[in-house]
This record gives C-alpha cells, sequence and structure tokens, in this order.
C-alpha cells in the first residue's frame, strides 16, 4: 500500500502512473486499493500489460515464497516489460 501511494502522491508520481494492481486473491478482484482497481490475478500480467501500455511493472510481494515469486516473475519477464522489484 506504501509503494502505490508513493507511485502516486511521491517522488515518482510524474515517472508512474498506477494503472491496475494484481492480486492471485479472488475475494480482493474488483476492489480498490488506495483508489487503483485490483483487475485480476497472475495470469492476467500479459493481458494487463497490452490493455494499459503497460513498460515497467512493480513486483511488491513479500510473504510469497521463492518458488511462487520465481513463477511470477516468469511472467513478468515474458512481457518485455522493466521489472523492479521492492522488498
Amino acid at each position: 500500500m506504501e509503494l502505490i501511494k508513493d507511485l502516486k502522491n511521491g517522488t515518482h508520481s510524474r515517472e508512474y502512473a498506477v494503472c491496475a494492481i494484481v492480486d492471485d486473491n479472488p475475494y480482493k478482484r474488483g476492489k480498490y486499493l488506495e483508489g487503483t482497481l485490483i483487475e485480476g490475478n497472475r495470469s492476467e500480467i500479459p493481458f494487463l500489460v497490452e490493455k494499459y501500455g503497460i513498460s515497467t511493472i512493480f513486483f511488491a510481494i513479500p510473504s510469497a515464497s521463492a518458488k511462487e515469486r520465481a513463477k511470477i516473475l516468469e511472467i513478468c519477464k515474458e512481457t518485455g516489460c522493466r521489472i523492479k522489484t521492492i522488498p
């Protein structure tokens, strides 16, 4: 949540626009986080990249296991986007 606040209102607000949020929890889909819609799960990353013309993906899932992080990062890499991992 702090990342989204910073990207929208902080020092990076002119550099990046938050287009969509991805979360694998089906109960979060359709809800908003800091005014941005949670649009789907990891399988929808390529679709969302194309839909919004995304060039940079911020990866911020500290609670995910190493195996899950690797799976999600592979999906992100396949989009050709720049990936920024936030600890």
